[in-house]
């Protein structure tokens, strides 16, 4: 199920897997982070309990608290009601005969010898799109269950590759196009910031940038500042969450508002480096801080609705980690800022490709933008009908380009099997992490095929009258040099080709 943020995947799986024609006895739902394992273990308690459960965790300083303390006689009957219902793995937590449980991966991971394989009935994956690693992939093939479910916002893996080696099928998809014209989601306005940073040199790791070498170039006293100058320009006041690169990049950015006089604080996942997590993100939710910045932390799960403002400080080639950053303020609000400001800061890419508002937004009609306010597209669809007719002549000079053709990627049997090892050096070559990730045939395929098209490849394109304008990829090329290079052959074979340099 493929639900943008705030659209209800989590309620929505709780239904479908209590649905009594399933006859699930017990359902395994994995999660990855101790805030995604209280939240989702709250919501399928509210539904089985009811609503007096959010009370009773909260007093006891969260479920996990709640379930490390042993049965006592003082217990309530809504406590003994959470302790029945409800079953953790999480490091000394092992309960795994409660209807639902919910399970840290890495916990799960280390312990599948000790759990039966048709020990649960179902399966739900959250944040499905994460599975690729291996640790997921063998936690999830040990089951053998009626149902596997997997929930997330995108459905992509992290890399930008299908989940199909995992689900079958889609069966039910609503994005946030969706959600913000049915007033599911707030209204989202972005503002593109450039800096003079060049990061067109950075390396890819694990489908995305090598986070070391690109610390290095974003992280500095110039672009921090000039991101303070911006917030401060454009959402002053309103409380926002930025996504940096790492630690370091987390602290400093903090120190840089604090030191403008914007309270904020940062959150990362070391425990040496910030031992109080918990209470800086309830501090932040009590108004305590205007900010955030994270690493990793608040990018899935993390469910506050009155954020009003995005900076994504960190530079991506993820969709699929930037709609999960962005859905952080998607959600309806009740305070005095009711849309969402994106502040996306965009870094030189050079020859990379990178994924941010205005490429998401890029090709689509001012009507179908995600990332421009209501107001903003009545005066472009305004400024788009005078200036008609020069584009019209614009149109004109590139009405003979052939348009680059489409590349289809088909699931097979054959597509299926796992990765040669030929197929594997090739992805190591471009950056991708192929000893803690699983890749099949096909996704190697789909994986290269994507890739932007090098200057060379481009200019091949462009001369053979392709129209390369909005860029193109090595799958397009591809195609394009097998039709040039049938054609060749046919002509050195004086063999006519009827209509040859048309689509």
């Amino acid at each position: 199920m493929v639900l943008a943020t705030g659209l209800g995947k989590t309620f929505v799986a709780i239904k479908t897997v209590s649905d009594p024609r399933l006859n699930a006895k017990r359902v395994l739902w994995l999660t990855h982070t101790e805030e995604l394992i209280e939240q989702s273990s709250k919501a399928i308690l509210v539904d089985l309990i009811g609503s007096e459960v959010i009370e009773t965790i909260d007093n006891n300083e969260g479920l996990l608290s709640l379930l490390r303390r042993k049965k006592t006689m003082y217990d309530t009957e809504t406590e003994l009601s959470i302790k029945e219902s409800i079953g953790v793995i999480k490091r000394d937590l092992f309960e795994i005969d409660r209807p639902f449980v919910v399970a840290s991966i890495q916990t799960i991971y280390n312990r599948l010898d000790l759990i039966d394989s048709d020990h649960f009935d179902v399966i739900v994956i959250d944040e499905a799109h994460m599975a690729a690693a291996n640790t997921w992939t063998k936690s999830i093939e040990h089951f053998d269950v009626k149902l596997r479910l997997g929930l997330t916002a995108t459905p992509d893996r992290l890399d930008g590759l299908s989940l199909s080696d995992l689900f079958d099928t889609i069966v039910f998809e609503r994005d946030i196009k969706f959600g913000i014209d049915n007033n599911f989601l707030c209204e989202l306005d972005a503002y593109r910031i450039k800096t003079n940073v060049n990061i067109g040199n950075v390396k890819r790791q694990a489908g995305d940038f090598n986070q070391k070498e690109l610390e290095a170039l974003v992280d500095t006293d110039e672009r921090n500042n000039l991101i303070v100058k911006e917030y401060i320009q454009r959402a002053s006041g309103r409380q926002f969450i930025a996504f940096c690169v790492n630690i370091n990049h987390a602290q400093r950015l903090a120190d840089a508002f604090n030191e403008a006089g914007v309270s904020t604080s940062f959150v990362v996942g070391e425990k040496e480096v910030c031992p109080d997590r918990k209470e800086r993100i309830d501090d932040f939710m009590n108004g305590d801080y205007v900010g955030l910045t994270n690493v990793n932390i608040l990018t899935a799960g993390f469910d506050y609705p009155e954020v009003s403002c995005i900076i994504m400080a960190r530079p991506t080639q993820s969709k699929t980690l930037f709609m999960q950053a962005i859905g952080r303020g998607t959600r309806l609000k009740k305070g005095k800022f009711k849309d969402c400001l994106i502040l996306d800061i965009v870094d030189n890419s050079g020859k990379h490709s990178l994924i941010n508002t205005w490429t998401l937004d890029k090709g689509s009609r001012f009507e179908d933008k995600i990332f421009m306010s209501k107001e903003k597209v009545l005066a472009a669809i305004e400024e788009r009908e005078s200036q008609r007719k020069m584009k019209e002549i614009e149109s004109t000079k590139r009405i003979n380009l052939l348009k680059l053709p489409d590349v289809v990627f088909y699931d097979t049997y054959n597509t299926r099997e796992a990765a040669t090892e030929e197929q594997l050096k090739l992805a190591k070559s471009f950056g991708f992490d192929v000893e803690n990730n699983h890749f099949t045939k096909g996704q190697i395929i789909e994986l290269i095929a994507k890739l932007p098209a090098s200057p060379v490849e481009l200019d091949f394109m462009t001369k053979h009258g392709y129209d390369v304008s909005m860029g193109a990829t090595k799958g397009q090329y591809s195609k394009v040099k097998k039709k040039v290079d049938e054609e060749e052959a046919l002509k050195k074979r004086n063999v006519h080709v009827p209509f040859a340099g048309l689509n």
